[in-house]
């Protein structure tokens, strides 16, 4: 009985010490498998960060070109021929509806080529203000482009772009001192590139602009009564702009985007214009431009199906008067210059 216990017993060790060896065979070769795995592909697409600043800056300039018109100021380098130009440029700004005409693809003195009109509808809200100019807290401009171009760009209002100071009102409350003159823009543009269709893109949003140094005499003068003085020969003396907001629409081949400026405002300071020399007149004058690109502040954006997209302004925080960003994307940065 012990002999057959004892052989018994032998078989199953054998079986045992059998399962044994196998597993570990199977175990060192699963372990001598190739495990390589392909390292991600970094997301280096920047052309979507170009068009979608590019159509915040179409707005933006559209609610600057308004500014100057609403203030009666027709002599600005917005509205202004430049040298060797040919077109004409024509405006009315007397009466509840401004107008400026741009005939000729006219070359003007911040560097764009412009052609079509520009139509402001002025009204005061609350009527109570009686608000009849830019600066005046209250007052409402309800815009309208008729066969607009800027640079090849065919800009539309979808629906209507609508400027309003929301700053503390009425005028004889606000305080130069101690208030900002803020306003909002909002509406939705069709930016539409006559050369390529595929470029074509849409602007949707609401955004704060925010006149920083109000404060100083020279820029809004303490008796509330002269235009915005926005730009001058002395650094200190020239508008110290903030810009806030959101914004979505479609980028080139209808890819959907969103475009938000909450954590640090965008920056645009009329000291800062990289393209100084725009040309010469009598063979001795220089003609400055007077386009001003965002030089600081942080926006997020996502397009598509794109990791999502940090743009940093600035240089290291500091205001680079140029047209470049830093664009993060999954923790890399890259310098990326953009379109004017």
């Amino acid at each position: 009985m012990h002999q057959n216990y004892f052989k018994t017993f032998m078989k199953m060790k054998k079986v045992i010490l059998g399962c044994s060896v196998l597993a570990t065979a199977l175990f060192f070769a699963s372990c001598n498998k190739d495990k390589t795995v392909a390292e991600p592909v970094q997301d280096t697409e920047f052309q979507s960060t170009k068009d979608v600043i590019y159509a915040n800056t179409v707005a933006a300039e559209l609610e600057q070109v308004v500014a100057y018109i609403a203030e009666g100021q027709t002599a600005t380098k917005y509205m202004a021929i430049a040298p060797g130009s040919t077109g004409t440029i024509t405006n009315n700004t007397s009466g509840n509806v401004l107008t400026v005409v741009f005939s000729g693809s006219v070359t003007c003195s911040d560097g764009k080529k412009r052609d079509g009109t520009i139509q402001i509808t002025k009204s005061s809200s609350p009527a109570s203000y009686s608000a009849s100019i830019y600066h005046d807290p209250g007052f409402v401009a309800t815009v309208d482009l008729n066969n607009y171009w800027v640079d090849g760009w065919n800009i539309k209002t979808v629906n209507p772009f609508i400027v309003t100071n929301v700053s503390k009102g009425p005028l004889a409350a606000f305080s130069t001192s101690a208030d900002k003159l803020t306003w909002t823009y909002e509406g939705k543009l069709s930016i539409e590139n006559v050369a390529d269709v595929a470029k074509n893109m849409v602007w949707e949003g609401k955004m704060t602009k925010t006149l920083v140094n109000t404060n100083n005499v020279k820029i809004f003068p303490s008796t509330k009564l002269l235009p915005i003085a926005w730009s001058s020969t002395v650094v200190a003396d020239n508008a110290n702009l903030e810009y806030s907001g959101d914004s979505k629409g479609e980028t080139k081949a209808g890819t959907a985007f969103t475009f938000s400026i909450s954590e640090t405002p965008l920056v645009r300071n009329y000291a800062c214009a990289p393209d100084k020399v725009l040309g010469v007149t009598n063979n001795t004058v220089i003609v400055y431009s007077e386009w001003h690109p965002f030089i600081g502040g942080i926006a997020n954006f996502t397009t598509g199906t794109l990791e999502p997209r940090k743009v940093d302004f600035s240089n290291e925080g500091m205001m680079d008067c140029d047209n470049a960003v830093k664009v993060t994307i999954k923790g890399v940065d890259t310098p990326v210059d953009l379109m004017k």
